[in-house]
């Protein structure tokens, strides 16, 4: 081979060298940016998960405390300010009240403890306490349980 030819080889092989090492840097930025694509994601999933558990969390503890809430006969909990329905059969406690066989709803007033709550038939305002498991939460679910005649 002559210098000449040595030459030329010499500069298409830095030339070659020159085309790897450039290839080399884009893949070696393409490898920083995916590393950081990666670390990004990584966090954005810790997050994610801790925000998912601490929503479980609070989901969890809310659970609770519907659990603590009375219920009605079809299972929904009972809070003032809903109204309910009674069936014909429903005895109000302590009350020497006439039944009525009417459609209307009657309005939880109050909860108290053990499940009892405190109703007000909103057109006269009459007041009645009952167990929450003694009414429904819609006159539906009280016709559901096959109630015919509804005292509300």
């Amino acid at each position: 081979m002559t210098p000449a030819e040595l030459q030329f080889a010499l500069a298409a092989h830095r030339q070659q060298i020159a085309g790897q090492r450039a290839e080399l840097e884009c893949l070696r930025s393409a490898l920083d940016n995916n590393h950081l694509e990666i670390v990004r994601l990584k966090i954005l999933y810790e997050s994610e998960t801790r925000l998912h558990n601490e929503a479980a969390d609070e989901i969890e503890r809310l659970r609770a405390i519907v659990d603590k809430l009375p219920k009605t006969a079809d299972g929904v909990p009972v809070v003032p300010g809903m109204d309910v329905w009674l069936n014909s059969c429903t005895e109000l406690l302590g009350s020497k009240q006439d039944r009525t066989t009417t459609r209307q709803a009657w309005r939880v007033a109050s909860v108290c403890n053990g499940g009892v709550i405190t109703i007000v038939l909103p057109v006269t305002e009459l007041k009645a306490f009952i167990y929450a498991d003694d009414c429904y939460s819609t006159l539906e679910a009280a016709k559901a349980a096959g109630e015919d005649e509804l005292h509300v």
